[in-house]
């Protein structure tokens, strides 16, 4: 699952904190870190022990506040699988649509 609209002060601690109930525990937190300065991107990666796990947190995170700052909680685009992660609905796949940087190509 994904969670954007991060602050920079958000710990993993505070986002298995918010995610993790006595039903649902969270099972891996990644927070996407910038490489050279080593701060926080703005967004992480969870993973729930199951698809419905992860449907459930996403429907009760909707204009959830950390920090003062509201996340952005959706489904995770698996890029091995080419395919969302979690969530029973397969219907709104992601499709790269290629483009991107243009020199080089003559």
């Amino acid at each position: 699952m994904y969670v954007g609209n991060l602050p920079r002060e958000c710990s993993e601690k505070d986002l298995l904190d918010l995610f993790s109930t006595p039903e649902r525990q969270v099972a891996k937190v990644s927070i996407v870190t910038d490489h050279k300065t080593g701060r926080s991107r703005g967004f992480a990666f969870l993973e729930l022990a199951s698809e419905e796990d992860a449907a459930a947190a996403i429907e009760a995170a909707q204009e959830v506040q950390l920090h003062g700052r509201t996340l952005k909680v959706g489904r995770a685009f698996n890029a091995r699988m080419g395919e969302r992660t979690s969530g029973p609905d397969r219907s709104e796949s992601f499709r790269p649509r290629g483009g991107g940087n243009r020199r080089g190509r003559r």
